[in-house]
């Protein structure tokens, strides 16, 4: 922080120093370093031209689970045509019983074994004697630095020295925004517009917080702080399977969430210790270590009922969310700047956001949100080859708005106005809408449910939650069906698989 690497201060939200670095650890801390995305190469360039062949990024260690054990029991087998996601269970039904139970025997045979390295998307290790030469992977991956064979579980144990170079697209998006000025990440802060954009959870755009279920944790936080923003975010993490539940139900409560920089301060004052021993009680507590546990639960007897309950709880969300506060804080400030540009300068964000990210939404999401403040979808292929202008001009001369949607993702949009024929209206008790899906996720917390984020109209959102549904066909492009609203805040419609048509 001191150094003006971080824009995080420590002091103002408590973050303790041991939990990065202290003499209880048996490893070394990483170290994440966020550039734009487009600084990406230039950055490994850079490491090579200073240390050369001392420097080498890791590897992910890569194991066959149910789809990739199928496709290889099929290559395996004698099979090796090109076969859709779409249609690889009927093409299996087609071969004869005996076949079908061989692929699917050497399916299961294959299914958690080693099936090979790729390349970690930005772990590098440090050799100060340079890269051993038995440790590299000879691959195509195009790098100028060298691949080794560790991933970050053999870095951990070996006791390298690891940094993360991660690209951000949200940096290239807020730079372009600021016509590639110097961020200030503690201006603006406070700001109405901001605050009001971000509580009505008008996310689109904003890369780190744009998804379907950030735009829940925002219209439930209602975030006025950089804090408040990082207790949004901590959602993103997949530690967070179970916080993801309270937000999905809207069950949020101001200290039902819990930093893993927290614990440090409710450990050392149960304790009575230091920062760094309680920080190893959480490590343990974490790691289901049963001497740090019975440690930990004989000082808690000795609290009344009532604070044993809380600090019990507390514990328990520590295994539940797992959230590194200073990332959150981090990423909170970014977001908090983009919203900003979008509340205050759409056009320029839009600009910026078609020319760097890549959306979780479908197509069409970001490029209509863009045509609404008169940004075209010229603006997204302004410096495209000519001849992939030339490829794109088909989209022109296809015949109707829903071929194109189909073929492309995506529509002509001369105008502002929403795909034709889509609406949202009550009837009987019921709602009755036909829109375009934005995007789709599977939940499975007790019942298998299909979740779609419709859009219906212009800047009009619903999210349809589907019961009894067969397998959803990615490929379709519109829903068309009638529900019940279960809530309010979030624009959650209940629908049943019989109500509900796909085109």
């Amino acid at each position: 922080y001191l150094l003006g690497i971080s824009h995080v201060d420590p002091i103002k939200y408590k973050i303790s120093f041991a939990r990065f670095l202290n003499k209880y650890r048996n490893n070394l801390p990483d170290i994440d370093f966020d550039f734009p995305h487009y600084m990406r190469d230039e950055v490994f360039l850079k490491l090579f031209q200073k240390w050369g062949n001392k420097v080498a990024r890791i590897s992910n260690h890569n194991y066959y689970h149910e789809k990739s054990a199928l496709r290889e029991s099929l290559r395996r087998n004698g099979i090796h045509k090109f076969i859709s996601k779409y249609d690889i269970n009927r093409e299996i039904k087609s071969y004869s019983k005996e076949f079908q139970d061989k692929i699917h025997h050497t399916q299961k045979e294959l299914e958690g074994k080693f099936r090979g390295f790729s390349l970690h998307c930005g772990g590098i290790i440090y050799f100060p004697d340079g890269v051993p030469e038995e440790n590299i992977v000879y691959s195509n991956n195009h790098s100028i630095l060298s691949q080794v064979n560790y991933n970050k579980d053999d870095v951990s144990i070996n006791k390298n020295f690891k940094i993360d170079i991660l690209s951000s697209r949200g940096l290239s998006q807020l730079y372009y925004c600021k016509s590639f000025q110097k961020i200030n990440f503690y201006e603006n802060l406070g700001d109405c517009k901001t605050i009001q954009l971000l509580c009505s959870g008008n996310n689109i755009g904003i890369t780190l917080a744009e998804t379907p279920l950030m735009r829940k944790a925002l219209l439930l936080v209602k975030p006025k702080t950089i804090l408040d923003v990082a207790i949004c975010l901590s959602i993103i993490r997949p530690a967070a399977k179970d916080a993801k539940k309270e937000f999905e139900m809207g069950q949020y409560k101001n200290n039902n969430i819990i930093f893993d920089d927290d614990i440090i301060f409710v450990i050392s004052k149960l304790l009575n210790c230091d920062e760094e021993l309680a920080d190893k009680f959480r490590r343990d507590y974490c790691k289901d270590k049963q001497e740090s546990i019975n440690i930990i639960e004989s000082y808690l007897s000795k609290k009344h009922p009532i604070m044993k309950k809380k600090i019990k709880k507390i514990l328990n969300n520590l295994r539940k969310y797992g959230f590194c506060k200073s990332h959150a804080l981090s990423y909170a400030q970014l977001v908090w700047q983009l919203a900003y540009q979008k509340a205050h300068y759409p056009h320029k964000f839009w600009r910026a956001t078609l020319k760097n990210v890549v959306s979780c939404y479908r197509p069409w999401v970001h490029l209509y949100e863009a045509k609404c403040v008169n940004v075209t979808i010229e603006t997204k292929q302004k410096n495209k080859s000519i001849y992939a202008l030339h490829r794109n001009k088909n989209v022109t001369l296809e015949n109707g708005q829903l071929n194109q949607l189909k073929k492309y993702g995506y529509w002509n949009m001369k105008t502002d106005d929403f795909f034709g024929n889509c609406y949202y209206f009550q009837s009987n008790g019921y709602y009755i809408f036909k829109g375009l899906i934005a995007a789709s996720r599977t939940l499975n917390y007790k019942y298998k449910k299909l979740v779609l984020f419709v859009g219906i109209g212009k800047n009009k959102y619903i999210e349809v939650v589907i019961s009894n549904f067969n397998n959803f066909d990615s490929r379709k492009v519109i829903v068309k069906g009638k529900g019940k609203l279960i809530n309010h805040l979030y624009g959650t419609h209940e629908c049943y698989g019989r109500n509900i048509v796909f085109i």
